[in-house]
C-alpha cells in the first residue's frame, strides 16, 4: 500500500533540478498548480484519447500534440480536468526558464535556474504531500532518497544514478563500473548447464 505522495527524491547534478518519484504523476496533475504564478511559454504534450466504454474492441486513437493556448498552469488545469487523455509525453515550459517533465508517469522533473530555487521548490512539495521538510545539505547529488513521516531521507545503499546532465562519457563510465559490479556479483555454476 501506498502511503505517500511523494515516495523518493533526488537532487539532479546540474544543482539547480530536482526529481520526485509520484507514483501516478500523471494521476496529479493538480501538482502543477504550485506554478500557477509563473506564465508558460510553451509545452509539449503528447495525448490520445481514451476509448469510452462504447467503443469497439480494439478502438485505438491517434496521438496529438496538445495545441490549445494556455497562459498558466491554473487554464491549463482547467482544460484538462474534463478529458480522458492518455499522457504519453508530458513538459511545460515557463516564463522565467523553469522546466517541468512527467516521465514514465513516476518521476517529475523540476528544473530551476538556482539551488535556492530548487530548494524553494523542495520545501513546498514537502508540505504539500504532508512530509518533514528536508535538510537538502545532507542530500547527495544523484542519490534517490526514500522519504518517511518519521525517519530521515534514506539511500538503501543504491548508489548514484545517471541524469539527462551527464555527458556521454560520464555515462558510458558509470555503466561499465555497473556492469563490471554485476558481473562480479553473478555467482559462477559448475557442470553443465540444465
Amino acid at each position: 500500500m501506498h502511503c505517500n505522495l511523494i515516495s523518493s527524491i533526488e537532487l539532479l547534478s546540474d544543482d539547480k533540478s530536482v526529481r520526485f518519484d509520484i507514483d501516478n504523476a500523471l494521476d496529479h496533475l493538480w501538482l502543477l498548480s504550485q506554478f500557477k504564478h509563473l506564465e508558460i511559454t510553451d509545452k509539449k504534450i503528447l495525448y490520445q484519447d481514451t476509448p469510452s466504454y462504447r467503443a469497439r474492441k480494439g478502438t485505438v486513437y491517434k496521438s496529438h500534440w496538445l495545441k490549445r493556448k494556455c497562459s498558466n498552469t491554473s487554464e491549463l488545469l482547467d482544460y484538462l480536468r474534463p478529458k480522458w487523455y492518455r499522457f504519453q509525453y508530458f513538459e511545460v515550459m515557463f516564463n522565467n526558464n523553469w522546466k517541468v517533465k512527467i516521465e514514465s508517469n513516476i518521476f517529475l522533473t523540476v528544473n530551476t535556474n538556482s539551488i535556492e530555487e530548487r530548494n524553494h521548490v523542495i520545501e513546498k512539495f514537502m508540505i504539500v504531500a504532508g512530509l518533514p521538510v528536508l535538510d537538502v545539505s545532507v542530500l547527495k547529488i544523484n542519490y534517490t532518497y526514500l522519504l518517511s513521516y518519521t525517519s530521515p531521507p534514506d539511500d538503501h545503499g543504491w548508489g548514484i544514478n545517471p541524469d539527462e546532465f551527464w555527458d556521454p562519457e560520464r555515462r558510458a563510465n558509470w555503466i561499465k563500473e555497473i556492469t563490471k559490479e554485476q558481473d562480479n556479483e553473478t555467482p559462477e555454476i559448475e557442470g553443465e548447464p540444465f
